[in-house]
Order: structure tokens, then sequence, then C-alpha cells
């Protein structure tokens, strides 16, 4: 009964928290700094978190494990998600959208906005850099957060979804196709900009996490952690 009412304490304090921010980035005209953005988000998943791995210890018997790992799990996987769509659509610091353009949405205009050549748009950071029409603290900022915002999928898919995700092509396929529908969705949206390379880079960031997971150094952890 304790173990139960805890949870729910738990799960509406990170639902308060994540409400709050959704409804602040709605609000037009407000952009949600980074650090904000993240603090609201890392407070209910540490919670989380240690929750979990306390209550994992304290489970007796190896279904009791199970259901408590698997259950909050799917609710850290729940939060990413939300956070996901809050950097990508919502109005924050990292991308405050183009929603505002008054262009049709397949009309030339838009579709010269979009990068469909690989490592076009890379190739041209690196000419900007070198002209110094850009600082280089916003390259490696474009380029590490597309590399990152994906790399908790290689961890999820594999803890939830190992059976059905057997190995690292059905994996690259499955984030291909993710990543193609952020794409998109962006695309029609008018939110952020589209661009080939978002998809290599989140595709490459996932995949690598993924790869890590596989490797019997990181099971021993997480068998130690969470079994």
């Amino acid at each position: 009964m304790k173990t139960k009412i805890f949870n729910a304490v738990i799960l509406a304090f990170s639902a308060f928290l994540i409400c709050f921010v959704l409804a602040v980035s709605v609000i037009p005209g407000i952009l949600i700094d980074t650090e904000i953005l993240l603090l609201f988000f890392a407070m209910p998943v540490i919670a989380i978190a240690i929750t979990m791995i306390v209550q994992i210890k304290r489970a007796t018997t190896p279904e009791q494990k199970s259901k408590t790992r698997t259950f909050w799990l799917f609710v850290l996987f729940g939060i990413y998600i939300i956070m996901l769509a809050v950097i990508l659509f919502f109005g924050n610091e990292y991308r405050h959208g183009n929603s505002s353009i008054n262009i049709s949405i397949f009309s030339k205009e838009h579709f010269a906005m979009c990068g469909f050549i690989p490592f076009k748009g890379t190739f041209e950071y690196f000419v900007r850099l070198a002209n110094g029409t850009i600082e280089l603290d916003i390259v490696i900022i474009n380029i590490a957060v597309n590399l990152i915002l994906f790399v908790p999928m290689g961890f999820f898919v594999p803890m939830l979804f190992g059976k059905k995700i057997k190995n690292v092509w059905q994996f690259i396929v499955l984030m291909l196709g993710i990543t193609a529908l952020v794409e998109i969705l962006q695309f029609v949206t008018f939110t952020g900009s589209t661009d080939i390379d978002d998809i290599i880079y989140n595709t490459l960031g996932a995949v690598v996490m993924y790869l890590i997971m596989k490797t019997k150094f990181v099971r021993n952890i997480i068998k130690k952690v969470l079994e």
C-alpha cells in the first residue's frame, strides 16, 4: 500500500512538471530556455530512476523485479518521448520553428528551404566557419544535438522491445523510419528545418548507443543495477 501511494506521488510530481513545460511551450511568443527545459525533465527522470532501482532491489522475486523494471522504464520512455516532442515541435530556445512563414506547404520556396542532399548542410556549415560567417560553437551545438537527441532510443528499444527488434539492422530501419517521420512532420508544420543530415545524425547517435548497450560490459552493469 505504501509503495502504491509513493508511486502515485512520484507520478503526480512528474506529471505536474511536464504539464507545466507543455503549457508554457504553447504560449505564443514564449521560448523556454534550454537549461530550464532540461531541468524540468531531469527532475522527474532522476526521481523515477532512483525509485525504480530501490524498488527492484527490494523486490523478492524475479517476477516482481521484472514487473517493476518494465513499468518504470515505460514511464521513463514516455517522458523521453514528450521531451523529444517539446524540443522538436514546441516553443523553446533550441527550435522555435518557422510557422509564421507565409508560404504554402508544397510550394517551391518551401522545398528550397529543405536539405535533400546528404551532408550538404554540414559542408555549408564548415564553409561558413572558414569564411568567419558562423561561430564554431553554433556548428558544434547543431551537430552534437542531432547526434544526442535520439541516443536514448538506443537504450529504451533494446530494454523494452528487445524481443521485436532483435538486431542492429532492424534497429537502423526503425530509426530511419522514426527520424524520417519527424522530418516530414517538421516539413508539414514549418517547425525547425527539414534536412536529410538530421536523419543521418539522429540515426547514427541512436545506433551507437544501441551497439554500446549490446556490449558485455554494459549488459553486466545493467544486470547488476536493474536485476
